[in-house]
């Protein structure tokens, strides 16, 4: 139902919720394995209702209750003899894209993820480290920004492409038209505490004020800063604006007037890539291509104290804590370092693991944990307390590989409940949907031979497609180990053969 309806994302929310909430042991256990098959196998279920039994069942886990009472129910469908996993992954310490991450950021319920890439905007499961599906596309070049409104129904987007865009963050519909005031790229987009207003940044010098809900830009651009506005953000009262530029500079606007409060300011030896409010909104942190972090008297706007030193090169993203006791930033080199908001004494070691630039760090919204995107094509999770990378599932947790469908044999239902149907002679397996009577494919015995699925390919999305068919669906975690060419329909099934635009093979 909730696949027929659009609602996977939404379940899973509604999921962790009913499980924090529920007292007995046995009923939270249960939702909590409904929430981890949900979440193990989003793609498959929240876009083909009949993979829900092809695909997400053979690869479950099989210590999962849902799962064993599944493949009891339905027998039918392929079977993965060897790859198999016993219990649920845990939270793995990578989530794997296939595009540089511009931009990172969690759900205010901090329990999913956005990214940003090349026209894209990919969404996680944190808890799982499952990749929930893309958004639309809605740009035509990289997104640079992503941000929630505070009651986490909408996000707005930036991207190289000149505009901005409004999604619904339930279903990922776009809202409307892409913003399209600025004059070059947008760098940094940021919502207003009341969720009323959008700020965006730009190459074009400006910083723009938006109407989040009728996305309508208010009055004219802020001017001011002499080169590109790199980044922008709300004060937490709602009341101010800081943005930071290629001309060394930070500013402070009036967020009702546009109006700028006070002299630009300055201190920074290089470009400024980062700003970030601190919760009581009396600092802000900056980072700069000068590869230190400052700190910020909003009122006075005068520096803090000595810049904060350790970074080795550029540092590309600050972000405080939401109590305001830690600072997180991100460099260019690949590393990510925590700072004591309070002393600007560096906490422990830098974390260690991106093998390119970080582009974005971002910590939950309870203060527990670090997000990091990088060009090297990863998401890792940090523990902010201790630096240390999230863990990874057991590794004595998984089978060896192979995968089969031995219910596809003659005189049987070729998946149990898909909405296909075989018919069969000794010589052919023809596949036909029971809706429209259209046939898919015809499989033909090759007598003698090596056997596999001819033309069928592995996508990166781990659809696994002949021609425009979804065949099945493999878990990432999984995709090194399938070989098709080991695909097997039976015992007596060795290879199997499509005959296009003919009856039956011969």
């Amino acid at each position: 139902v909730i696949s027929a309806l659009g609602k996977v994302r939404g379940s899973l929310c509604g999921l962790q919720d009913a499980r924090d909430w529920l007292l007995d042991a046995q009923t939270k256990e249960r939702v909590e394995d409904i929430h981890r098959f949900i979440a193990s196998f989003y793609t498959p279920i929240s876009e083909s209702i009949p993979h829900i039994y092809i695909s997400s069942i053979p690869f479950g886990a099989r210590g999962s209750v849902l799962i064993q009472e599944s493949i009891e129910a339905f027998p039918k469908t392929l079977s993965v003899t060897q790859g198999y996993y016993n219990r649920w992954k845990a939270l793995p310490i990578i989530l794997k894209g296939s595009e540089p991450n511009w931009a990172v950021v969690f759900f205010p319920n901090g329990r999913q993820i956005a990214t940003g890439s090349n026209q894209t905007i990919q969404l996680w499961d944190v808890e799982t480290g499952q990749a929930l599906g893309e958004l639309p596309r809605g740009h035509d070049d990289w997104v640079t920004s992503i941000s929630f409104s505070p009651d986490g129904r909408r996000m707005a987007s930036g991207s190289r492409d000149m505009t901005l865009r409004l999604w619904d963050a339930e279903t990922g519909q776009a809202f409307g038209e892409p913003l399209r005031d600025h004059e070059d790229r947008v760098t940094s987009v940021s919502f207003s505490p009341d969720g009323r207003q959008i700020a965006s940044g730009s190459c074009d010098d400006t910083i723009r004020l938006w109407d989040a809900e009728t996305g309508q830009a208010f009055g004219e651009p802020l001017r001011g800063h002499k080169d590109w506005v790199t980044s922008v953000s709300f004060s937490p009262d709602g009341r101010r604006i800081a943005s930071g530029s290629y001309d060394w500079t930070i500013r402070l606007w009036e967020a009702e007037t546009g109006q700028a409060f006070g002299e630009p300011l300055r201190g920074h030896e290089n470009s400024v890539t980062s700003v970030s409010f601190s919760p009581d909104g009396r600092q802000i942190a900056s980072g700069s291509y000068d590869w230190t972090i400052r700190l910020w008297d909003v009122e006075t706007g005068q520096a803090l104290g000595q810049p904060l030193r350790g970074h080795m090169s550029w540092v590309t993203s600050v972000s405080f804590s939401p109590d305001g006791r830690q600072i997180a930033s991100g460099e260019n080199d690949g590393t990510i370092r925590l700072w004591d908001a309070g002393t600007g004494q560096p906490l422990g070691q830098p974390l260690r693991g991106h093998a390119d630039w970080v582009n974005s760090v971002s910590f939950s919204p309870d203060g527990l944990q670090i997000a990091s995107g990088s060009d090297d094509k990863t998401i890792r999770l940090w523990n902010a307390e201790t630096g240390q990378p999230l863990r990874e599932r057991p590794p004595d947790d998984h089978q060896s590989s192979s995968l089969s469908s031995n219910e596809l044999q003659p005189s049987h239902s070729a998946i149990a409940g898909s909405g296909w149907k075989s018919s069969s002679n000794s010589e052919t397996i023809k596949l036909m949907d029971q809706k429209t009577g259209r046939r898919l494919v015809y499989w033909r015995r090759v007598p003698g031979e090596a056997l596999r699925l001819e033309d069928a390919r592995l996508e990166n999305n781990g659809w696994v497609m002949e021609g425009n068919r979804l065949l099945h669906w493999v878990p990432p975690s999984m995709k090194c180990w399938i070989d098709n060419a080991q695909f097997r329909c039976g015992s007596q099934w060795k290879e199997v053969h499509e005959v296009e635009g003919r009856g039956p093979p011969t």
